[in-house]
């Protein structure tokens, strides 16, 4: 167990996920803090320094399953509007949406060579919400929405340092693909500065908040983002 226990309880016996400001909390105290609020929307203020909670992520790996599950829902509610989204790089006729779904949904995201794109994948934390995005020539579209299941790591071998990768679950598609051409025609994404609109070639690259949120309006959100789920494909 963590060392000091819960900033709020003063408990030793919990797992304890820390946050934004460096305090750390029970699953106790941060459902308690979440829900006594006037908005389940809005983030929880931490009770230590009244600092935004705007990140969950588990004090020690390998995290609990009652840790790791309030951490996740958290950072799925919260770290789109106040963090950098990557965007995937995936083409399509190398690694579909169809591709992503199998094994659990769970692939391993690697073959980044660029060292600025590296920085944006070695940035993501533990829940982190990112894009599936193709990017071939046939198709350049916002497809899904995929989580970090596991931040950067190397497959070192005989001490030399390998490739880096970062581990990404599926949570769902787009409810409607949101094409290339379709974001560039928006003003409000045009008037942010898109990232992806001055380098096309980089294959990770931020999402500013309010660009976020525009993509997902465009395409009536992503299964699994609390809303009214989508069919199965198996319904059409």
């Amino acid at each position: 167990m963590d060392k000091g226990g819960c900033d709020k309880c003063l408990s030793e016996s919990s797992p304890l996920a820390i946050t934004t400001c460096g305090h750390k909390f029970c699953v106790k105290c941060i459902l308690y803090l979440w829900t006594h609020k006037k908005k389940v929307t809005e983030q929880c203020i931490c009770p230590v320094d009244g600092v935004k909670m705007t990140w969950l992520r588990p004090c020690i790996l390998p995290d609990p399953e009652e840790i790791r599950s309030i951490v996740s829902l958290y950072n799925r509610f919260f770290l789109p509007q106040t963090m950098a989204q990557p965007q995937s790089p995936f083409e399509p006729s190398e690694w579909s949406w169809s591709d992503q779904e199998s094994n659990g949904g769970i692939s391993k995201w690697d073959g980044v060579k660029n060292k600025q794109a590296q920085k944006n994948l070695k940035s993501m934390t533990l829940g982190d919400l990112c894009f599936f995005y193709h990017s071939g020539t046939k198709s350049r579209c916002v497809v899904g929405v995929v989580e970090v299941s596991r931040e950067w790591y190397t497959d070192d071998a005989e001490g030399v340092e390998g490739e880096g990768a970062v581990d990404v679950k599926a949570i769902g598609e787009m409810r409607k693909c949101v094409d290339l051409k379709e974001m560039k025609g928006d003003k409000g994404i045009i008037t942010k500065g898109f990232v992806l609109f001055r380098q096309p070639r980089l294959s990770v690259v931020p999402v500013e908040e309010d660009v976020w949120n525009k993509i997902c309006e465009l395409g009536n959100g992503f299964c699994g983002d609390g809303k009214e789920d989508c069919e199965s494909s198996d319904d059409e």
